[in-house]
């Protein structure tokens, strides 16, 4: 295969040291890629040279006390880290019940806030409308219709097993994914 003038710079772009062989043919023959890559070689090299440079270690140091809040201590010449200690466990617990209390104290007094916000607005009243709706709703037909009564049994003796059904679905999937394992307790009674 042979290449052009264009490939050989795209590949002298992302690869400017490559070794292929019909790279350096080209760029023996053609006086126009030898001068790119001339250029991006002198370009690749000042760049790799200005991204790499060396941190002072005692910047590092500084830097790695800030981030441990650790304070250093000079021996021998070495900067050491004086580990900072741990908090007691009471204290810890103590924090975590306060925590606990205080979103407990802005729950309530958030429930409080809503609940008197709801009233204001009318919600309950409209909740138990809502609630009542369908037994009133079932009262009305069954006065038009008497014959509804008898279809609203049959549809209500339906529902009901339909939920029996339901319920052993359901408990047929939990006991179908328990894989009981014999405890390590029983095992040790047993041997004894």
């Amino acid at each position: 295969m042979t290449m052009n003038c264009d490939m050989i710079r795209d590949e002298l772009a992302t690869n400017p040291t490559t070794d292929d062989a019909a790279v350096q043919n080209h760029l023996q023959q053609c006086p126009a890629c030898e001068a790119y890559r001339r250029t991006h070689a002198s370009l690749d090299v000042v760049l790799r040279t200005e991204m790499r440079w060396e941190v002072p270690a005692a910047l590092t140091a500084s830097l790695l006390a800030i981030a441990a809040t650790a304070p250093l201590v000079e021996t021998a010449g070495q900067s050491l880290f004086v580990p900072r200690p741990r908090l007691k466990g009471w204290y810890v617990t103590l924090v975590y019940v306060l925590t606990a209390m205080a979103v407990a104290v802005s729950l309530m007094v958030a429930w409080q806030l809503v609940g008197a916000l709801l009233v204001q607005a009318g919600v309950p009243d409209v909740w138990t409308w809502l609630w009542n709706a369908p037994s009133q709703a079932m009262q009305a037909l069954v006065q038009a219709l008497p014959q509804a009564r008898e279809v609203l049994a049959v549809a209500l003796d339906v529902r009901d097993k339909l939920l029996w059904l339901l319920l052993a679905a359901v408990l047929w999937a939990a006991f179908d994914k328990w894989s009981p394992s014999p405890s390590p307790q029983i095992g040790r009674q047993q041997r004894a």
